[in-house]
């Protein structure tokens, strides 16, 4: 889970809260269950703006350490402004969170690598015979 202050559009500005949780499978695939998250610096009842970001943890313990990785797959939902934190209540549902995918990371084309390792060696040798 990813937070802001309220009105935040920004992804970039989002920071995460609380330790990442699996989703769950089964008849509950597509959904996920954790402990409750304090956000720091936000008292119950004060709105933030929240996303939630999915990542491969084979690529990182972090999203942003995943989105680092070429092993990466990442997804995040849209942002959610009005939410509102709860206190001993219950955290309410994020309505308007819409689904997403989770997509592997763009691996360059084969042909892509090959021309930049020829380019590379092409200018090794020139390098030599200079």
């Amino acid at each position: 889970l990813f937070v802001a202050p309220n009105g935040t559009v920004d992804p970039t500005a989002f920071v995460a809260v609380g330790t990442p949780v699996n989703y769950s499978t089964g008849v509950d695939a597509g959904y996920f269950f954790g402990p409750l998250i304090a956000v720091p610096g936000s008292a119950a009842g004060s709105q933030v703006a929240i996303q939630v970001r999915a990542f491969n943890t084979a690529a990182g313990a972090t999203y942003n350490a995943a989105a680092s990785s070429p092993l990466a797959q990442l997804g995040k939902s849209n942002i959610v402004q009005n939410y509102i934190l709860g206190g001993s209540q219950p955290p309410n549902a994020p309505i308007g969170l819409t689904s997403f995918n989770v997509t592997p990371a763009v691996v360059p084309e084969p042909s892509t690598i090959a021309l930049g390792v020829i380019g590379a060696a092409a200018l090794l040798l020139r390098r030599r015979r200079a």
